[in-house]
């Protein structure tokens, strides 16, 4: 790295789409900060790459085989890793929304616009703040995040 160059923001992958996580590649190539450490179609290659990995963030599609995304995110927490997760998965019902706010998500990205808020998304999970695609923000969804810690 050069000096006064940004640094590097290491992540891991996981997503069962190989389609969608070319496109997600893409999109995170126009940032030259990102560095894709692995990518993973499955939940439980997800969490033995953040464990042996350590990236600084994991973005995790919400349903996968063997383990989904919220099981990886608790297993990562309960592990006391510092990697943040980002949720990137198609489910805009509220219930599911709600269910992984319960869950201690707090970035939370729509598949349908991952193209414009993944890379805001993972700055903030670097900054720990918390990020919801624009389309979460319903009346019903205001009152759980004006609620969050």
């Amino acid at each position: 790295m050069t000096e006064g160059a940004p640094p590097l923001i290491s992540l891991v992958l996981a997503d069962d789409h190989p389609r969608f996580l070319a496109a997600v590649r893409e999109v995170l190539a126009a940032d030259p900060r990102m560095r894709v450490l692995l990518e993973a179609r499955d939940g439980v290659t997800a969490l033995s790459a953040i464990r042996r990995l350590q990236p600084q963030v994991a973005v995790l599609d919400l349903e996968m085989p063997g383990l989904d995304g919220l099981a990886v995110a608790r297993a990562v927490g309960e592990s006391g890793r510092p990697t943040a997760i980002v949720l990137l998965t198609m489910h805009k019902a509220e219930h599911v929304f709600r269910s992984a706010l319960h869950r201690g998500i707090r970035h939370y990205v729509l598949k349908e616009d991952f193209d414009s808020h993944l890379i805001p998304a993972i700055h903030a999970a670097l900054a720990k703040q918390p990020y919801f695609s624009p389309k979460l923000r319903t009346a019903a969804m205001a009152d759980t995040l004006a609620s969050l810690p």
